[in-house]
């Protein structure tokens, strides 16, 4: 049984056991389907070269520990990797709009108390998950500015950051009332 609202498909594309370095609920709001299969081959192609080096590793009777492919071979691959990444936490940031945001996890960096129009002071305050958050606006770089609902504190979120995709769009659960 799989957990209640887990991404499986995104843009037709089945994204079982897959790992995007992004939340898949945020990566399914903006990834297109070549996007998401020329990535998992990029996935495919390293984890061939890590296959590779472990042969060659116990073929030389060595630790499989110490078996790694060369940098010059990983380094163009796990650069179109970020890239995506960043792409898609770009889109993402972008795509946020009027209305109510949750925090899926604890997140106690990568965001900010609002300081005048650009600046933002990091504090060690977590934001615990759940924590609900109402959208204000995009400033002119195009972080996100988000106001919490107990405290009415405006925090930013830088675009493109890591941590953009630990906000979701809140959807109150629709229940099925029959009597």
């Amino acid at each position: 049984m799989s957990k209640k609202g887990s991404v499986k498909f995104i843009d037709g594309v089945n994204v079982s056991y897959r790992n995007f370095g992004i939340r898949k609920e945020a990566l399914k709001t903006v990834a297109k389907a070549e996007d998401i299969q020329a990535f998992m081959n990029l996935l495919d192609r390293k984890e061939a070269l890590f296959a590779e080096a472990r042969k060659k590793a116990r073929e030389q009777d060595r630790s499989w520990y110490y078996a790694k492919p060369s940098w010059t071979d990983l380094h163009p691959i796990d650069t179109q990797l970020r890239g995506f990444r960043k792409y898609w936490r770009n889109e993402y940031t972008d795509s946020f709009h009027d209305g109510i945001y949750i925090a899926r996890t604890n997140l106690s960096w990568e965001y900010g108390k609002c300081i005048g129009e650009f600046g933002s002071s990091y504090q060690n305050n977590v934001i615990p998950k759940g924590t609900l958050f109402l959208y204000v606006q995009h400033d002119r770089m195009g972080n996100i500015e988000l106001m919490h609902s107990t405290t009415s504190e405006v925090i930013k979120i830088t675009r493109g950051s890591s941590s953009c995709d630990k906000f979701v769009r809140y959807e109150k659960e629709k229940k099925n009332d029959t009597v």
